[in-house]
């Protein structure tokens, strides 16, 4: 039986099930061939199959999104953008110009947004106001001292300047040396200290985790006949007894209420000690997992950043769990080739055995990727791509959310030399309501992304526009997230499956509707 928690969650029992057979498949090895070493796994091309319920848990952020039925209806098609907003689009790239020009050849160390926001949480302490208001989900966190949290990316390994940077004012969380990237917390007035030392190449604001979330239940148990599966005979039963999972979502907040329902075993989950983003999705796979499989060994971690979801995952490896599950995602991770959340979990599949077992396909409605093509007259981005005028792709952000957009193309990390720059317009006040205009010099990451909450009171539609700042024609993906969908007709959802979904030997999972005709054949 499953208790609330896990009853009504989410696209993650998709991801449990698929998790939960490859338990019964290691419990069969063990028992098979005892002591032997695991093998890798290579990559599963057909998705797991599962249900979809409506979400109704109050442990969650409301989903804000639309049914794909009434996504359908809403779709727009050639909806062209205002010559106002292109014009103001214009008066932004000049302004762009003359910052370059002032700022010359030297490298600008502390990121735009990261500047941004440090004003505004200086604002709020010189006024006595409580700083940390200023949070924003996925995007930007700030304690209540003015501290915000921050990556120091660095020449080279971090390890041996720590005491430099702490001595600078950073206080320090996560040291990853192979991605060169410190995490940790700064106020404003230490952030040109440490972008000082010489050591320090830039910094900026963290890549923020985004749970892949749907709507389904564990009816998958029959479904998929686990029941069955528990059945068998010797040497079975196959409970998934002497199997260590590590699922890695949130901190497993309430768990403690779920092993006193009996929907957990009395062992409960093993948490990292300090990777405890709240929440209670974790909780909710943890129950379905122990409805299919009894016997196995829980351990669990809530990273809320992608330095925090490499430490995860090495973690899991460490303790000996055999199998990982996660429903994260990072969509400031590189989109065309493996970064190093992607290579952790790589690591951990074709290095220590795991079976590493991951949700996707959520982000495919909300996603677009094509070749830039000029809109005539505009140096914009034409999402039709010559079929047609499509200059602004159409997104709904609900009242009171927020909308995120991420923009990459195919340059190599880290030597971007096409400048692309990514605009939000509201085309009802003809006026553009978010930029990002990072400058790409051969140096940068190919990497545009910005956010606005919508406080109006009413949903709103509004466009999303991509501008050829210089270089020449590249590959374009956008993801838009937060609260915000994609209603235009030229979303696209082929390749969508971007980050450690993606990386080599992890299994990507995605859920079905239980009537999906062929299902129980």
């Amino acid at each position: 039986m499953t208790s609330n928690f896990g009853k009504r969650f989410i696209f993650v029992t998709s991801l449990c099930i698929a998790a939960v057979l490859l338990l019964f498949w290691f419990q069969k090895e063990r028992q098979s061939r005892p002591g032997s070493q695991l093998s890798p796994v290579a990559k599963v091309a057909e998705p797991a199959q599962t249900v979809t319920l409506a979400r109704s848990s109050p442990m969650v952020p409301t989903n804000r999104r639309p049914t794909s039925a009434l996504r359908a209806s809403l779709r727009r098609h050639e909806e062209t953008v205002s010559d106002q907003i292109f014009m103001q689009g214009r008066e932004l790239a000049a302004m762009k110009r003359v910052r370059l020009k002032e700022q010359g050849a030297a490298p600008v160390k502390v990121e735009s947004r990261l500047n941004e926001f440090a004003k505004s949480v200086s604002e709020a302490l010189t006024r006595r106001a409580d700083p940390q208001t200023l949070s924003r989900p996925g995007l930007a966190k700030v304690d209540t001292a003015g501290a915000i949290q921050i990556y120091v990316e660095t020449v080279g390994d971090p390890t041996p300047h720590l005491s430099a940077l702490q001595a600078a004012g950073l206080r320090v969380d996560v040291t990853n040396a192979e991605a060169r990237t410190v995490q940790g917390w700064a106020t404003p007035s230490q952030l040109s200290a440490l972008a000082a030392l010489d050591h320090v190449k830039s910094l900026e604001l963290p890549g923020y985790a985004h749970h892949k979330t749907g709507s389904v239940t564990s009816q998958g148990d029959t479904l998929l006949k686990a029941d069955l599966v528990r059945a068998l005979g010797p040497p079975g039963p196959y409970i998934g007894a002497g199997v260590k999972m590590c699922i890695i979502s949130d901190a497993c907040t309430n768990r403690a209420t779920a092993v006193a329902s009996g929907n957990l075993p009395a062992s409960g989950i093993t948490m990292h000690p300090t990777l405890l983003d709240p929440g209670d999705e974790g909780t909710a796979m943890a129950e379905i997992v122990y409805d299919l499989a009894p016997g196995v060994q829980f351990y669990g971690a809530g990273p809320a950043t992608s330095l925090e979801m490499i430490q995860a995952i090495q973690w899991a490896v460490s303790q000996g769990c055999q199998v990982i599950c996660d429903d994260l995602g990072f969509l400031r991770e590189p989109y065309f080739t493996d970064g190093p959340v992607a290579l952790a979990a790589a690591a951990a599949v074709n290095n220590n055995g795991c079976v590493f077992v991951s949700a996707a396909g959520n982000d495919a409605d909300d996603h677009y990727q094509g070749l830039y093509s000029q809109v005539s007259g505009s140096t914009y981005h034409d999402f039709k791509a010559g079929t047609g005028v499509d200059s602004g792709l159409d997104i709904v952000v609900p009242a009171g959310g927020t909308a995120l957009v991420y923009l990459q193309w195919n340059d190599a990390q880290g030597q971007a030399s096409n400048d692309y720059d990514l605009y939000l317009a509201d085309p009802s006040t003809v006026a553009m309501v978010a930029s990002s205009q990072l400058p790409q010099t051969g140096s940068q990451n190919p990497l545009e992304y910005l956010s606005w909450t919508n406080t109006t009171g009413a949903s709103k539609t509004m466009q999303v526009l991509i501008d050829k700042y210089s270089g020449g024609a590249s590959t374009l993906e956008v993801f838009v997230s937060g609260d915000a969908y994609v209603i235009d007709d030229d979303w696209v959802a082929g390749d969508s499956i971007v980050g450690h979904s993606a990386a080599s030997g992890v299994i990507s999972v995605a859920a079905i509707n239980q009537s999906n005709v062929g299902l129980t054949n």
